[in-house]
């Protein structure tokens, strides 16, 4: 994690919560392909030596070529993503996430309302495949958290 951080300038972004902009709570860094929010987009930085090793190993266990990675940063437990999807650019590709740091919740809801929750910790693993890609999840505040990273891969389709 304190690699990432000397690698790659983690900031908030600006997001449309219930009609108003706000900063996210969570500092995120973009590398590769572009990313948009519904109301911000991030261009995508150089890779670093540090994310490309861990796409490459990652390319290797989902087998499709990793072409952006959205790293976030958790400083604590007020740092938190709400109810959220991934934009139509991943439909049909998997989602990759690897965890450093405290372990947190990762909340998953179904599109038929079932709701998942696992507890997130240093070096797990997350795929989300198939339909699941484009299902609703979070990572809920929590009253004390210690520092937490997610490096999250995709494929994004489209332009650059």
């Amino acid at each position: 994690m304190a690699q990432t951080l000397q690698e790659v300038a983690v900031a908030p972004v600006m997001l449309r919560c219930y009609g108003r902009m706000v900063p996210s709570t969570r500092l995120v860094a973009n590398v590769g392909k572009p990313y948009r929010y519904p109301s911000a987009s991030l261009a995508g930085a150089d890779w670093t030596p540090t994310l490309v090793g861990v796409r490459d190993q990652l390319q290797e266990v989902v087998g499709d070529e990793l072409n952006e990675s959205l790293v976030s940063y958790y400083p604590d437990g007020a740092a938190h993503v709400g109810w959220h999807r991934d934009g139509g650019r991943v439909q049909g590709t998997p989602i990759v996430s690897v965890s450093l740091g405290a372990r947190r919740s990762f909340d998953l809801l179904s599109p038929d309302g079932d709701q998942w929750r696992w507890g997130l910790g240093d070096g797990d693993l997350l795929v989300l495949g198939g339909d699941a890609a484009g299902w609703k999840h979070r990572v809920p505040r929590r009253a004390q958290a210690g520092p937490r990273m997610s490096l999250t891969f995709r494929v994004l389709a489209g332009a650059p």
